[in-house]
């Protein structure tokens, strides 16, 4: 009797095209400094130096990627200083913003 054949597994597949250029991170700033309710995908691409396709594959919409930027300014932004008074039912912080019970 002979041996089985050995099977050897097939390595791993590159993928094909250029490396990206640019990381989703990239896009969100171009984004932020055309400004987030003037940009276009084709804009943020031009700024990037890629193809607006090469944006497309990392955000498959306009509002996905306005969604990240949005996201990013949301992160980045200092959490609400907390209130210094309210009263049992709500009211108003000394600073004006209204406040409900049990949010300090």
């Amino acid at each position: 009797m002979s041996a089985p054949p050995t099977v050897t597994p097939d390595p791993p597949r590159r993928r094909r095209g250029r490396p990206s250029r640019f990381s989703p991170a990239d896009a969100v700033a171009a984004a932020l400094d055309i400004g987030v309710s003037t940009f276009t995908m084709s804009a943020v691409a031009q700024r990037l130096e890629v193809t607006t396709p090469a944006l497309y594959r990392c955000f498959p919409s306009r509002e996905a990627l306005l969604e990240a930027s949005l996201s990013a300014v949301f992160a980045r932004s200092s959490p609400m200083s907390p209130c210094r008074r309210t009263t049992p039912t709500g009211g108003c912080s000394s600073n004006g913003s209204r406040r409900e019970a049990g949010d300090c």
